[in-house]
């Protein structure tokens, strides 16, 4: 598929190639697919997920970014389980929510408690805004896809754009308590990424 999209690319019908890393988990194969892409020197701009819960991809952010390879982030209010909503107790019986071990559920929105109870101050109203300015931190992350289902969501996380910084210590705290729990709040029956055979 690359191959086509780079001929594309050198005959000016397209100005740049992105990739999607596949699954939703953020495992050691995601990773290893997203230095596949990265090491080809044909893709521009991955897309990988990034949240306070799942910080493990940073490390191949960082690595992109060295290679000239920009990155949009996704996943940062984690499938709403950051959005607010949802508080520690509830039961997801549809949905893709639902498809979440009990145990990933509970982790999930204890953590969102967690952090909106330390977090959550003036100006900022909500572990959203939180969520969604911590993952605009990192230099490397080019952009955010984001999801809202009101006008009232999507108004109060583009101004968070507008919001002072995160206090030093509260992202300090937010990479030593949620930084080494990536794999424990992945979503449960993934299938992991593979590997192209060939070269990507």
């Amino acid at each position: 598929m690359l191959d086509e999209y780079s001929k594309f690319k050198q005959e000016g019908k397209v100005r740049f190639i992105g990739a999607s890393v596949k699954g939703p988990g953020v495992t050691s194969a995601t990773q290893a697919l997203a230095r596949q892409y990265i090491d080809s020197g044909r893709v521009d701009v991955l897309q990988m997920v990034y949240s306070i819960l799942r910080q493990k991809n940073l490390e191949v952010f960082q690595y992109a970014q060295k290679n000239g390879v920009g990155i949009v982030a996704r996943t940062a209010l984690e499938s709403g389980f950051l959005g607010g909503k949802y508080r520690p107790g509830h039961v997801f019986t549809d949905g893709h929510r639902a498809l979440y071990p009990t145990e990933t559920q509970k982790l999930l929105l204890d953590s969102m408690e967690m952090i909106e109870g330390r977090a959550v101050k003036p100006p900022y109203e909500s572990v959203a805004q939180v969520a969604v300015k911590f993952s605009t931190l990192p230099d490397s992350i080019s952009s955010l896809i984001l999801g809202a289902r009101t006008a009232g969501q999507i108004k109060q996380l583009t101004n968070t754009i507008n919001l002072p910084e995160l206090d030093p210590e509260l992202v300090n705290w937010l990479v030593t308590e949620f930084g080494g729990k990536t794999e424990s709040m992945n979503p449960g029956d993934q299938k992991p990424a593979m590997l192209d055979n060939k070269k990507v």
